[in-house]
């Protein structure tokens, strides 16, 4: 299909040049073109602002087409007739006479479907606009008059808040911290409440938030907590911010251990690192007191499986240390087997957690879950392939000694 521009409605004109038309919107002069389209009720600014959030149409950025005013805009062919358009010329395959389609500009197309819509609207709720408070009117029609063509509020939502309007209005003077969406809300879903059944609401609401408030805060994203300091919650949100949670964590603890306790729990860095560390306060502590449970059972099944080899707890050893914090990934039969390698590495001077000492942990948890052996026979595997590791680097060294 090819396209060719037959006319441009009302040609520029001395006459025209000389029109005092102001924009609907912002009052400046209505003059210039975009897509060749020449401006009729908005300024080119105002067209371009509100064009810059929405998807093009028929390929164009600033214009639609007539069918598409029609059908998707629902606008009129009165309406259209208010503007000038564009008239281009489209050849299509098999057809003999050429096609002529009218292109407007989409911010005036979307502003005379607004005016229509708003005039349905109008007699429907039978009042002016105008005279609602901005704010109210903002929750009362929503988006019903700035979406395009799709928008999230209904007209019957409309119809249903307009119902509700003057119980909306005396509770929102009465409580002048009330978000009016949600007292249109209440108004809404509770037929014939008024103030003070949302009075006994609100009180109960902030029980609610007294007792889970924290929880409720830690849930937030960052951007909406900081968008608390503009409302009624501001206090409670700067309470909140400075609040002592260490203090706080160990108020929830002490209804479980003794102050001595509390003291080691605290200081014990196995739990810092959990997803649940940052949590609210009262939940971080319901988790610590379960895991500092598990943390003393695991301590007692390691201290009873090591007395059984003839062994004693190890003061430091990163491999019981993750164990009983729950976090490793060897069995208990294997952090018993590794204590084991330790002590007798250790007496050759070699450190468990070097290299030497990796290769024979390798080789020890080989044995016990491949080869199935027992604790002594892998222990001695795993001794004997530390110690070969140290005798073939000792070589190596011995050999760039030579070249030397």
């Amino acid at each position: 299909m090819q396209c060719g521009v037959l006319s441009v409605e009302s040609p520029t004109t001395p006459e025209n040049r000389q029109s005092t038309v102001e924009c609907v919107i912002c009052g400046q002069p209505v003059e210039g073109r975009l897509e060749y389209v020449r401006v009729t009720l908005l300024c080119v600014r105002c067209c371009l602002s509100r064009c810059k959030n929405d998807e093009g149409c028929n390929g164009c950025l600033y214009s639609v087409s007539k069918t598409y005013a029609l059908e998707e805009c629902g606008c009129s062919e009165d309406d259209l007739a208010r503007l000038k358009h564009l008239s281009l010329a489209a050849m299509s395959d098999g057809s003999k006479e050429p096609q002529v389609m009218c292109m407007y500009l989409r911010a005036e197309v979307w502003y005379l479907r607004n005016l229509r819509r708003k005039k349905k609207l109008e007699e429907t709720l039978c009042f002016a606009l105008k005279d609602v408070d901005p704010v109210v009117r903002h929750f009362l029609i929503g988006d019903y008059l700035t979406e395009m063509t799709q928008c999230k509020t209904t007209f019957e939502s409309i119809k249903e808040r307009r119902c509700v309007l003057r119980r909306v209005k005396n509770i929102l003077e009465a409580c002048k911290v009330a978000h009016p969406e949600a007292v249109f809300e209440f108004c809404v879903n509770n037929p014939g409440a008024g103030l003070t059944r949302f009075l006994n609401l609100k009180r109960k609401m902030q029980q609610v938030f007294q007792l889970e408030g924290p929880r409720i805060l830690h849930e937030l994203p960052k951007d909406d907590l900081e968008r608390l300091n503009e409302g009624p919650l501001a206090d409670v949100y700067e309470e909140f911010k400075n609040r002592d949670t260490t203090a706080l964590l160990r108020g929830y603890l002490t209804n479980w251990f003794s102050k001595a306790i509390v003291d080691k729990i605290m200081t014990d860095p196995g739990w810092k690192s959990r997803s649940w560390a940052k949590g609210p306060e009262d939940r971080v502590a319901s988790e610590l007191k379960a895991f500092w449970k598990g943390k003393l059972e695991r301590r007692a099944k390691l201290k009873a499986a090591l007395k059984q080899k003839w062994l004693s707890l190890p003061t430091e050893c990163s491999y019981c240390e993750s164990y009983l914090n729950g976090v490793g990934d060897y069995a208990l039969k294997e952090v018993v087997a590794i204590v084991d390698l330790q002590r007798r590495l250790k007496k050759k001077g070699i450190e468990i957690s070097g290299p030497r000492g990796d290769a024979g942990i390798g080789e020890l948890t080989r044995c016990m879950n491949r080869l199935e052996l027992g604790h002594y026979v892998s222990v001695s595997r795993g001794f004997d392939v530390a110690v070969k590791y140290i005798e073939s680097e000792s070589e190596e060294d011995d050999d760039d000694a030579d070249i030397f």
